[in-house]
């Protein structure tokens, strides 16, 4: 049985009831500052935590990830998170890894295929990637992938145990940017966000995946569960509450059943914010659907019938996507909104005050300290009251994108960045009264990199004629990790280069670009166009057979009876990011019919990360889904020759 050495025997205790001879294997014991479930030991982003005074026993460490942006999960000595990865076929995956927390040490690592959909908005700006936080019950890790898989794992190695996929079982409906609903458990089910006609919510019993219940119906939303007391309840006294994406729903969590539901006053959109429970009754939620923020109280009429009605509404704050918290003793409440932190009244929603500079938020609360992390890496110890804010303590902490709130534990704090986990020694974070600079940030810009000052800079200088350019000012810029180059922003740089007739230049910073993003298909082309422009034929030569692989599109599509391939306009064309395939901007590959509903076609690609769309005859006939609305880019990462397989549901109206 596993004991944890960092503290006392007598703070060892079982957080998750109902574990203890579920599996009939070891059992982990959990402490009361573990962080094995999304929001902390009580799901609210508030944690106790006895920090060392000793700066000594706490490593910083920071490790490379894969995409994502869920919280990591931390029991005892190890560190579990999601990452988005590519299967052996090349096809979307989802990664669990494991690490050591002292010092970021890869314990095991596991890749399960995980479905995407062109429903889901997938892109370079909005990849897809797993965004709901796991959990812990017993020695199982039980995950959400964002393809809609749902897995139990086994925490000490991986194994996988059982799993369900949520819309080839339950005709889920995949979510625009991935399934985020964190999982909830009592150690003996598994409760998930569904969506769609058959059910809103599902419970699987963890010893072995079966199906406890279902209930509900309706779209998911990315908020996750949480629960709230309801006083003078027989039917339970906690209610299992979820934020859909037309509704709040309160459930039983033994028996599922539905007890109590809010409609939004504004219907069909995409919830993120989780609500938060700030009294036995008391709900507060808000998001796009809830047109601000509204306290929801929830009364027991009788013994097993429940009555919810709106306390108050405060229409100008409205949370969207990071966290908010409940600070009992000031009754307050605080997160980040639009382009502001706020902080509310919790008896009447008034708003007390609103501070910029604050872009996306996300806060944590250990002990009396509150922590405000930004999603452009800065951390700040804040003292919050009625009247304003005050910062105590602040620093940029990391050179990444932020999404998740920070977790803490053990004195240390963990935040999980797109490219990068890291871990700090909490009471690390210097002396400041002020942020530092860099917070006239919008929300989008801090989260998806924004045009700076120095990158136009660069872009002006490769411009210029003479340009003053030299690598060094290129690297300088390229080498900080926070300002994020883009393609677009390597390809005006390597353009200008070339305009002026600088080819070595231009092909050191098409290198360096193809280094720095070995899988990026646009990176390796124009580092081998500059090759064979400078005729390195002997490289050239190289780099094409390692690298170029034949890829077979095979598609069902509406009808192929009527197609003539000397007809432009009824052409079946494979347009994407490969010069094979027109990159985008010109004519792609044509695919020919094979019989009634199928066409295929053969093209020389780099492996790499492939993006590409099928239109009939031109861009403004693209494929879209049957109701008319734009699919995302389909995605495969190549390793070798593939035959890609799919179906066009309708081609795009011309205007």
């Amino acid at each position: 049985m596993f004991i944890d050495s960092r503290v006392p025997f007598i703070r060892c205790c079982i957080v998750l009831g109902g574990m203890v001879g579920v599996f009939g294997g070891s059992i982990p014991r959990t402490v009361a500052d573990d962080w094995t479930q999304f929001g902390g030991p009580n799901r609210n982003f508030r944690v106790t935590e006895n920090i060392p005074v000793s700066l000594g026993r706490i490593q910083d460490w920071r490790v490379p990830v894969h995409g994502g942006d869920d919280s990591p999960i931390v029991i005892g000595d190890r560190v579990l998170l999601s990452e988005m990865d590519y299967a052996k076929d090349g096809t979307d995956a989802h990664r669990l890894t494991c690490r050591q927390l002292s010092d970021g040490q890869l314990l095991w690592s596991k890749v399960f295929p995980e479905q995407s959909y062109i429903t889901q908005d997938i892109s370079d700006r909005y990849p897809v990637r797993p965004l709901a936080s796991a959990c812990i019950a017993g020695d199982c890790i039980l995950s959400v992938g964002f393809g809609g898989t749902v897995r139990c794992v086994r925490w000490t190695d991986g194994e996988l145990l059982w799993s369900h996929d949520l819309v080839r079982e339950f005709d889920a409906t995949p979510i625009q940017y991935g399934f985020a609903s964190a999982p909830w458990s009592d150690g003996r089910q598994m409760v998930v966000a569904c969506g769609g006609q058959q059910a809103l919510l599902l419970s699987f019993r963890v010893a072995d995946g079966d199906l406890l219940w279902k209930t509900g119906s309706g779209p998911a939303s990315y908020a996750s569960l949480i629960e709230l007391d309801i006083p003078g309840s027989a039917s339970s006294t906690k209610h299992l509450v979820y934020a859909g994406g037309d509704a709040v729903v309160g459930v039983e969590p033994e028996t599922g059943k539905l007890l109590w539901q809010y409609d939004y006053p504004t219907t069909g959109l995409t919830n993120a914010v989780t609500p938060i429970a700030i009294a036995p009754g008391k709900l507060v939620v808000g998001g796009q659907g809830t047109s601000g923020s509204r306290m929801l109280n929830v009364v027991s009429k009788n013994e097993t019938q429940f009555e919810v009605s709106e306390v108050w509404k405060n229409e100008k704050i409205n949370p969207f996507y990071c966290n908010w918290v409940y600070l009992p003793d000031r009754d307050i409440i605080v997160g980040f909104a639009g382009k502001t932190l706020f902080c509310m009244d919790g008896q009447s929603g008034m708003t007390l005050w609103q501070k910029r500079g604050w872009t996306d938020s996300n806060v944590t609360v250990v002990n009396d300290n509150v922590y405000v992390l930004r999603g452009d890496g800065v951390l700040a110890r804040v003292r919050i009251e009625r009247s304003g804010i005050q910062v105590l303590n602040a620093a940029l902490v990391t050179n990444d994108r932020v999404w998740s709130p920070m977790v803490v534990v053990d004195g240390r704090y963990l935040i999980r960045g797109r490219t990068g986990l890291s871990s700090n020694a909490l009471n690390a974070l210097p002396d400041a009264d002020t942020l530092p600079e860099g917070t006239a940030v919008t929300s989008m810009d801090a989260m998806y990199g924004a045009p700076n000052e120095r990158i136009s800079e660069l872009i002006q200088r490769a411009k210029a004629m003479p340009s003053p350019l030299t690598w060094e000012d290129y690297a300088m810029v390229a080498n900080d990790a926070s300002l994020q180059l883009g393609q677009g922003t390597y390809q005006t740089v390597i353009k200008a280069l070339l305009d002026r007739d600088d080819k070595s230049l231009a092909e050191r910073v098409a290198r360096d670009w193809h280094e720095r993003a070995p899988n990026a298909i646009e990176a390796w082309e124009r580092w081998t166009d500059i090759l064979e422009l400078n005729g390195d034929e002997n490289r050239l030569a190289q780099e094409r057979h390692q690298r170029m692989v034949e890829v077979v599109f095979e598609f069902e599509i509406p009808s192929a009876s009527s197609i003539d391939a000397e007809l432009p306009e009824s052409k079946v064309l494979v347009f994407g990011n490969a010069k094979a395939l027109g990159n985008w901007k010109t004519d792609g590959l044509v695919l020919k019919p094979v019989s009634d509903n199928l066409v295929r076609g053969t093209a020389m690609i780099p492996n790499g990360d492939l993006q590409f769309k099928l239109a009939l005859g031109s861009m403004d006939q693209v494929e879209v889904r049957l109701d008319n609305r734009s699919i995302s880019n389909r995605r495969q990462r190549l390793y070798g020759p593939v035959v890609i397989r799919g179906k066009v549901a309708k081609w795009k109206t011309k205007p």
